[in-house]
């Protein structure tokens, strides 16, 4: 499986950040079960991330970034996660407490 560059994760990012932005007057019902169903309820904020994501950075945004940033978006909305249950902020937790162990008593 080949990664994703800096720049296209990036903006997949940015496509979930921007549907947070103006969630306000988003369609959102039980009926939208997918990325699609969601882009096909909110034509509107589809396009004003395509439009931002030109303006703000001049970048084109594919297709199939936009549909992985919704679904991020979609996963998101319906289950918040929080940062202390993240691997990465148990793992930081447990490196600061090393690091703290270590100036304490000299391990």
């Amino acid at each position: 499986m080949e990664l994703m560059s800096e720049k296209y994760r990036l903006m997949i990012y940015f496509v979930t950040a921007t549907l947070f932005i103006y969630q306000g007057d988003m369609e959102w019902n039980e009926n939208i079960k997918s990325p699609d169903d969601f882009a096909k309820a909110n034509p509107e904020h589809t396009k004003r991330v395509f439009e931002e994501a030109k303006n703000v950075f001049s970048y084109e945004l594919s297709y199939n970034q936009l549909m992985i940033g919704i679904k991020v978006y979609m996963k998101t909305r319906m289950s918040p996660q929080k940062v202390y249950e993240t691997e990465a902020y148990q793992r930081t937790q447990q490196q600061e407490y090393v690091i703290y162990r270590k100036n304490l008593i000299g391990e």
